[in-house]
């Protein structure tokens, strides 16, 4: 896929996303589990994230809005690490981490929370096994899935959401 294509797509979903809405809520759908290595070397798997509520986040260093919400997520991953919740990001570059990092470089991202490569685009296992558990088709990224303490998904959203949208679900689940 080239990179003009990419980004041509990723507006146009955006845009075509942002006219629908972008939530989308799940109904008691439990999260599959995986195990993924991150950009270090070390596996984490959705057991090793259990008593925590978990924004899953599936995004791409070549996709602009996941890269915008970025620092928001940094900010989320602060604000929550000692209370009970955590951030998670799947990075679904084609490629896996060689295209991760060298995409993370070009857009100079700092991440604070753990990045899992997720490989394979919109075919990887994990994504598509997340969406058929919430319900949901798998429309673009980013794709954000939002887990109770047991590993439920409380909500999905499609597309670039604001800060508070996050904040607000975590503050629910966190109060239960």
């Amino acid at each position: 896929m080239s990179l003009r294509f990419k980004r041509f797509w990723t507006i146009g979903l955006f845009f075509v996303l942002m006219l629908l809405g972008g939530a989308d809520w799940a109904r008691a759908g439990k999260a599959p589990d995986f195990s993924l290595q991150d950009l270090k070397g070390k596996t984490l798997s959705l057991t090793d994230l259990k008593g925590k509520a978990v924004i899953l986040d599936f995004w791409a260093t070549w996709c602009g809005p996941c890269r915008r919400g970025i620092p928001d997520l940094n900010a989320i991953y602060r604000q929550y690490k000692n209370k009970g919740a955590t951030v998670v990001g799947i990075a679904l570059d084609d490629s896996g981490k060689p295209e991760i990092l060298k995409g993370m470089k070009k857009n100079k991202l700092t991440i604070a929370y753990p990045v899992l490569i997720g490989e394979g685009g919109f075919k990887n296992k994990t994504f598509a096994d997340c969406a058929k558990a919430a319900g949901i088709e798998i429309e673009g990224i980013p794709t954000t899935f939002i887990l109770d303490k047991d590993g439920n998904i409380a909500a999905s959203f499609v597309g670039l959401q604001e800060k508070k949208t996050f904040t607000d679900e975590l503050d629910k689940l966190l109060k239960k």
